[in-house]
């Protein structure tokens, strides 16, 4: 049975992780990640055999014909991570580290394929942008973030445990009405 107790812990571990993705995603100015994505990008891409330029055009970051913008990054992922896993009380502060260290480079590199797979599969015609950007986006983006969660329960198995303890425990509430 939920406890006060229990609704006051939920309450407090939400409202840390939703203030802690909000204050991470939106606060700060992502133009270096931006502009390291589109560097990377073009490089990857210049081996390839593709053309990726990169232009500044009043602060935005542009590869080619495409802006390079926050998502690109996959700060969004990342600061809902961090949302999850600081808020948590029975871990350690270094397995929090290390696991968000291991999912941000994880992250930064499966944005820079998607980018660039994205990138090769337009300019070569294979997909027009409409389906390469967000349909694959979407589909590659469901795929990683299964295995971050994977990879997140296997450095830090108090997640799931938490997380499922409190669906167990809204459950348990709405049932009772």
């Amino acid at each position: 049975m939920a406890s006060q107790s229990d609704l006051w812990g939920i309450f407090i571990y939400v409202s840390l992780a939703v203030a802690i993705t909000l204050v991470v995603y939106y606060v700060p100015d992502y133009y270096i990640l931006k502009s390291s994505t589109a560097k990377i990008s073009s490089s990857v891409l210049s081996l390839l055999g593709l053309s990726a330029p990169i232009y500044d055009v009043e602060g935005r970051v542009v590869l080619g014909a495409y802006e390079i913008v926050r998502d690109c990054t996959g700060i969004q992922v990342i600061a809902v991570f961090l949302g999850l896993i600081l808020p948590l009380t029975k871990t350690s502060w270094r397995k929090k580290a290390f696991s968000l260290v291991v999912l941000s480079i994880l992250v930064y590199i499966s944005n820079l394929f998607r980018v660039v797979l994205e990138y090769w599969l337009v300019e070569n015609q294979i997909l027009p942008y409409s389906i390469a950007h967000y349909p694959l986006s979407l589909l590659m983006g469901i795929v990683g973030v299964f295995f971050l969660v994977l990879i997140t329960n296997a450095i830090i198995p108090e997640f799931s445990n938490y997380i499922f303890s409190v669906t167990r425990k809204l459950e348990e509430i709405v049932r009772r009405g």
